[in-house]
């Protein structure tokens, strides 16, 4: 049931960031979470997502390990930050083991990159440096727009 109800709450956040009206309201980085299925942390203001913390693919506790390993890179300074092949490596996403993939990497960083106030672009550059990152990757910081990047098939 409670499934039913977190992809109720899916097309509620998704289809009103379609409407003229509410679509100003929703942040792109909060609508791209609800899509792509990343637990938005850097929006606890908004309560929509609280309730269904379990449903989403990239739960909350991916999502603050992910955060703790990318801050503890800026700490190290930007120009010596990780690579996205490095943060595979730390998450083993190549050999299959564990909860993380290359895709839900992608999503959670561009999650993070779509918020604005986590790590400055050149942090997020550094992430895709002298060709150390997947072709995949490399759309993440692009902005989103939802009325040309959701489809409600």
């Amino acid at each position: 049931m409670l499934d039913k109800l977190f992809q109720i709450m899916r097309f509620q956040v998704l289809s009103g960031a379609l409407k003229s009206g509410t679509s100003e309201k929703l942040s792109a980085a909060y609508v791209y979470a609800w899509d792509e299925g990343v637990y938005p942390i850097r929006h606890c203001s908004s309560g929509f997502h609280q309730p269904f913390k379990d449903d989403f693919e990239i739960s909350e506790e991916m999502m603050l390990d992910l955060l703790n390993r990318l801050d503890e890179a800026w700490g190290l300074g930007r120009g010596k930050g990780l690579t996205f092949y490095e943060l595979e490596e730390l998450y083993e996403t190549r050999m299959g083991t564990g909860p993380w993939d290359r895709m839900k990497l992608v999503f959670a960083v561009r999650y993070l990159f779509l918020c604005g106030d986590c790590f400055d672009a050149e942090f997020f550059e550094g992430l895709l440096r002298d060709s150390q990152s997947p072709a995949e990757a490399n759309s993440f910081m692009r902005p989103f727009d939802p009325k040309l990047d959701i489809y409600l098939n």
